[in-house]
């Protein structure tokens, strides 16, 4: 009786100031056990270190440590505490352990705050658990900082992660988490966001020396990174089959690989980020579609600013890409629209498409590169309304059969050659202004239905050059070491509309034994010719198209198909066709 009279005091008295340890109870799990909902549970700091491995059960109790940061250890491969049911509040801890530090399993509303993880394999596992809050951690040494699985809407903040071998912080499918203000050192890989994470938030990271990529998501959708620096790492942020990820307003330095990388990753936006010093590309998307590159800064990156391999469907808008190998490098890419970028100062040149097909190049700035636009084996592109100066090699170069290719309303100034079409047919350069150059136009081995028209050529040396030798090192083929292709020897020019003025040495040479029909166009403020003006085979026939024909057909397919095939082979020829194509009926035609 005397003895229950006793225990029923203590317990009264520990309940009504908190359960104090060792005060109360010896250890912290007897003080566990005999906690109600609501308790409060104050551990000494003196009285430790305290061995776990410690079970939490009882919904709504708070354990936190007084006098000091309590210490408790845990020798085996039990977790040192785990947390297994709702509204617990730890805080003021120290945790040692083997294998896990600390494990939430099916908890909710749970507060882990100010506490320390050391040496464990795990920091810390959240696994299906959700809407905890997690404040003030650092965990040091071990493989994973902290790891979630199958946890949602939990929040991560003022997290600090040191010297862990793999990951700073990972997500294993895992949904609706936020992670603020969390730094990660010398991982492997800083955050990572695999399996199927969705819509996590990414906020305010600091990844510095990261072995692989300060933040990477994998097979996982509609995630944000956002304001975070990262620093040092081998790739600064990393999508691998990932879609619909926003990753925005970043700082990313001195990456040792690439600044941000996709790789098989659909409607991805990358937009507002700054990324500086790359040791190769500051962004490199490779077999990807339907992603948004815009309003980026990339400067000084050893390599490409922005490198595309693979790339469809994609938009690359209001760069600014300053100081690198080469602005914007892009390989087998297709449906690509690129606009209104500003890219200079880029050693090699201002862009570069091979073997693409299909791109729009609208509204760029590109200055102060050798090369500013270059083709090599693509077709069917458009650059149009772009402004290119101050190349001094080329300011846009067609080569190795860059075929109907349309650079229109183009501003070219200032560069050594404006426009330079080598082995490449079928092209049309038309309406721009082109001036100040050492030739503004060079052709060679244009091959057949190509057009020089209404382009406004002033204050060159050389207006139009049809050349009969080019040597690859003339053009970035030589310091890409590729070889120049032969062209088409037949040659058909359409040059018509165009004005030529203020060339101080030719309106027109021509050094090949093909002609170049010349009529049609204008001559200062004079509609006639020079002869002094022009070199070379160079003729004035009533017009520089070989005649003209119409072709009319009915709108039977077989029909429209029949005149097409005639019409291609009669401006092929350089003969104009009024095209009446499908718009006839049978008594008509």
């Amino acid at each position: 009786m005397v003895c229950a009279l006793i225990w029923l005091v203590v317990a009264g008295r520990g309940s009504a100031g908190g359960i104090v340890v060792p005060r109360d109870f010896p250890t912290i799990q007897s003080a566990l056990d005999r906690a109600s909902p609501g308790d409060t549970v104050i551990v000494r700091a003196s009285g430790g270190p305290y061995h776990g491995p410690l079970v939490i059960q009882t919904p709504d109790v708070s354990i936190l440590a007084a006098d000091g940061r309590a210490v408790i250890a845990c020798d085996d491969t039990e977790p040192g505490i785990t947390i297994k049911t709702r509204g617990v509040t730890l805080r003021g801890f120290e945790v040692k352990a083997n294998d896990i530090g600390l494990r939430l399993k099916l908890a909710s509303g749970t507060t882990l705050d100010d506490l320390v993880i050391t040496g464990a394999r795990i920091g810390i596992q959240v696994d299906e658990s959700d809407a905890n809050m997690l404040t003030a951690i650092n965990v040091r040494n071990g493989e994973v900082g902290i790891e979630m699985k199958s946890a949602d809407r939990n929040v991560l903040r003022r997290i600090r992660i040191d010297a862990v071998a793999d990951v700073g912080i990972r997500l294993s499918n895992a949904w609706l988490n936020t992670v603020e203000h969390a730094t990660v050192n010398g991982a492997r890989v800083g955050i990572s966001l695999a399996d199927g994470s969705e819509e996590n938030r990414i906020a305010s990271f600091v990844g510095n020396e990261c072995g692989t990529s300060g933040v990477e998501i994998l097979d996982s959708s509609s995630n944000t990174v956002t304001t975070s620096t990262l620093a040092g790492c081998a790739i600064g942020v990393s999508l691998n089959t990932a879609d619909n990820n926003t990753v925005e307003n970043n700082r990313i330095k001195n990456s040792r690989n690439q600044g941000i990388a996709l790789y098989k990753s659909r409607q991805n936006t990358l937009s507002l980020n700054t990324i500086v010093s790359s040791r190769g590309n500051g962004i490199h998307i490779s077999d990807s579609r339907g992603d948004t590159v815009a309003y980026n800064s990339v400067t000084e990156c050893s390599d490409a600013g922005i490198r595309l391999e693979r790339v469809e469907s994609s938009l690359f808008l209001g760069n600014r890409v300053e100081n690198n190998a080469v602005g914007i490098q892009c390989h087998e890419g297709s449906r690509n629209r690129v606009l209104r970028n500003e890219l200079s100062g880029n050693t090699l040149a201002g862009i570069v498409l091979s073997e693409g097909a299909d791109n729009l190049f609208l509204d760029n700035t590109v200055t102060g590169s050798p090369h500013g636009i270059a083709l090599i084996g693509s077709t069917g592109n458009q650059f149009l309304r772009n402004d290119v100066t101050a190349c001094s090699a080329d300011g846009v170069s067609l080569l190795n059969h860059s075929d109907r290719n349309l650079i229109q309303d183009n501003i070219i100034e200032r560069d050594h050659i404006g426009v330079l079409i080598a082995a490449s047919s079928r092209g049309a350069v038309t309406d721009n202004r082109i001036s100040g150059c050492e030739t503004a136009i060079r052709l060679f081995q244009s091959g057949t239905g190509t057009r020089v028209e209404g382009n406004l050529i002033v204050d060159n040396s050389i207006g139009l050059e049809v050349s009969s030798q080019l040597e690859k090192d003339e053009t970035i083929l030589g310091d890409v070491d590729a070889e120049l292709l032969q062209g088409d020897t037949e040659f058909q020019l359409v040059l018509t509309n165009n004005t030529f003025a203020r060339n101080t040495s030719y309106d027109i040479s021509n050094t090949t034994d093909k002609t170049v029909y010349a009529a049609g166009n204008y001559w200062g403020d004079r509609h006639e010719k020079r002869p002094e003006r022009v070199v070379g085979k160079v003729v004035l026939p009533r017009s520089s198209w070989k005649g003209t024909i119409a072709i009319g057909t009915t709108d039977s397919l077989d029909q429209i198909i029949i005149g097409r095939l005639l019409q291609l082979a009669l401006v092929a020829d350089g003969v104009k066709v009024i095209d009446l194509i499908g718009l006839g009926d049978a008594e008509m035609v």
